[in-house]
């Protein structure tokens, strides 16, 4: 009767039951991995967690949309989530992280709460970069104080001037974003997971030129392995890249999961192999990786036996040609022109593509400007470009 009750609600009310089966594993972060992933596959929008439309549990926003829960930041509980949907349900939308702060003072508000929820992304709402925001914590905290004190005190003066509190803010301690790659770590810290996007985001296109397929379209290759006496024996050696996490030791094994955004495949190094990749195997490592899969009868899964690796940065190192970068008219001539310098010489050359609303040129840039495809030469340009307006070719 249960089994039929969920499957009717999940056939007729999609949205209002993941939402619901979320808030009911709010503290379970591997079943809200799993409800992501369901929700996606069903076009469910989970929009990201926000201190202006946020509230304790997770909640239907609108039609196949989902808002995130405030009371899935880790750090949160029930107690704070709430007094911030209720202080903004009674006085207003938060116009900034010292209106923030100041209304909620009475909730003495910890450092670490604020920490978390500009990492989560509880505050881009207010327009600033997240660095900035964590780099203000204590202004703003300060801020609040003096204001309650001036409050309890009765000093009406200047400071605490309703017409004038807006020029009355202390400056932020502004800074430019974080590199994507600290975002994200910091974004996992506060929810657990990947959520605006994934550390494998900036190597996606460059990997297409060193492994046949992502790792969905490998599952899905996997599961067609399929038949009526249960899964086909067959080893085929692959090579696959991603984030590996949840590394584990095994006896003399080390086990893991390798993770490219699309989907999850187990991973196992042998214990005669172990030592060979001691330096490279650790939580969050970027790998390109050699191996076999192999079905593991006993557990009832597909495993990839790894036999050799190295990072995706050196295999990129190495075996990258080309530099592609996509721009338009937006894009500042002179800044790019800084970044490569810094770059070269190198062996690999130069495309421009730049496209307009009336044009696409390609423009391939002399010898002179050939560069050194390095893991620096890519954080300037994600931090220039964004991480999907270039990419290396190795052919």
């Amino acid at each position: 009767m249960i089994a039929y009750q969920t499957a009717w609600l999940k056939t007729h009310y999609r949205t209002e039951f993941f939402a619901a089966s979320m808030t009911a594993d709010l503290d379970n972060t591997d079943k809200l991995i799993v409800f992501k992933e369901d929700c996606e596959s069903f076009e469910i929008k989970i929009k990201g967690p926000c201190v202006n439309h946020s509230r304790y549990d997770f909640f239907v926003e609108s039609e196949k949309q989902i808002r995130y829960a405030l009371g899935a930041i880790k750090g949160l509980g029930e107690s704070i989530s709430e007094a911030i949907s209720r202080e903004r349900k009674e006085n207003g939308k938060y116009q900034n992280i010292f209106d923030f702060c100041s209304r909620l003072s009475s909730e003495k508000i910890s450092k670490r709460t604020i920490e978390a929820l500009i990492t989560s992304g509880a505050f881009d709402c207010f327009g600033e970069t997240r660095a900035t925001l964590f780099q203000s914590i204590e202004m703003a905290l300060n801020y609040s104080n003096r204001l309650s004190l001036e409050k309890e005190t009765g000093q009406n003066n200047l400071f605490y001037s309703d017409d004038n509190i807006q020029e009355s803010l202390p400056t932020l301690n502004r800074s430019k974003e974080w590199v994507l790659s600290q975002l994200l770590k910091n974004e996992f810290t506060s929810l657990g997971f990947y959520f605006s996007g994934h550390p494998f985001d900036a190597y996606r296109e460059d990997c297409k030129h060193l492994t046949k397929s992502n790792l969905a379209t490998l599952k899905k290759m996997m599961d067609s392995q399929k038949n009526g006496n249960g899964y086909s024996d067959k080893e085929s050696m692959i090579q696959v890249a991603g984030l590996i996490t949840n590394l584990k030791r095994r006896g003399n094994n080390y086990t893991f999961k390798i993770d490219d955004g699309s989907a999850i495949l187990e991973g196992i190094i042998f214990g005669e192999r172990r030592d060979n990749f001691r330096d490279l195997l650790n939580n969050n490592s970027l790998l390109f990786l050699k191996g076999r899969l192999r079905f593991d009868s006993f557990a009832d899964l597909w495993q990839f036996v790894v036999e050799d690796a190295v990072t995706i940065d050196s295999i990129i190192n190495k075996k990258a040609k080309t530099l592609l970068i996509k721009c338009d008219s937006k894009f500042d001539p002179e800044r790019l022109q800084k970044i490569l310098q810094m770059h070269t010489p190198g062996s690999c050359t130069i495309q421009l593509n730049y496209e307009t609303d009336i044009n696409f040129t390609k423009l391939k840039l002399g010898e002179e400007w050939t560069v050194s495809p390095t893991k620096e030469l890519r954080a300037d340009l994600t931090a220039e470009l964004g991480s999907h307006n270039f990419q290396f070719i190795s052919h």
